[in-house]
């Protein structure tokens, strides 16, 4: 499936299945987690011009949101998110969570992260990104990097990545390491169904947003 297909069908998803933030800046951040999740599977993946502007901007995105929570745990930058009412707002609702994560479980995950991306670019197309290994591994790194209020929206979004790539004639890998793969060989992508599918999701979206 093409990356708009996914963005679509990823923001489709999470508007259906959950519950959404009462604020504008926590809207937001769920909203931007659903697409990260809906793409981070074709991070393993460079060849076309999309794919790889589409990977640019989502680890871009990521890495920017990484740096204000690291910005935001160093007291001689804190201050600075302080002053700032978007940027508390923004900084308040990427670090929310009940568990009250230490600094170590940031670092950890950060690492984490990075390490799938890598491996993920090593195996290859639709192999460890594209599998419960890889859904497992990046959904925990992003779990210690920002906690429960983006786990869901991110987990939402790669899980409808997997979903409709399952429709495409090329194999997924989802028990990788095992070489056994799965597809359904019914849709190709930009073909005419992708195209209407995701035509279909925004649509849902937006039914489900300005209703």
């Amino acid at each position: 499936m093409t990356g708009k297909t996914h963005m679509s069908v990823g923001l489709a998803a999470s508007s259906l299945l959950l519950k959404h933030p009462k604020s504008r800046v926590e809207f937001g951040i769920f909203l931007g987690f659903a697409v990260i999740g809906a793409l981070m599977p074709d991070v393993d993946q460079k060849q076309s011009t999309l794919g790889h502007f589409i990977n640019v901007v989502m680890i871009s995105i990521l890495i920017g949101l990484i740096a204000l929570k690291v910005i935001g745990i160093v007291p001689q930058y804190s201050s600075y998110i302080q002053n700032s009412i978007l940027l508390k707002s923004l900084f308040q609702a990427v670090t929310a969570d009940i568990l009250g994560m230490s600094n170590f479980f940031t670092i950890i995950g950060c690492v984490l992260i990075i390490i799938n991306i890598i491996v993920a670019r090593i195996t290859g197309h639709r192999k460890f990104a594209h599998s419960f290994l890889g859904f497992i591994s990046f959904s925990v790194g992003i779990f210690l990097l920002f906690g429960m209020l983006v786990l869901k929206p991110f987990v939402i979004g790669y899980i409808s990545h997997l979903a409709i790539d399952l429709l495409n004639y090329k194999e997924e890998k989802l028990f990788f390491p095992s070489k056994f793969g799965v597809c359904l060989n019914l849709v190709r992508t930009g073909g005419a169904i992708d195209h209407a599918l995701g035509f279909c999701a925004v649509a849902v979206f937006l039914a489900l947003n300005l209703s």
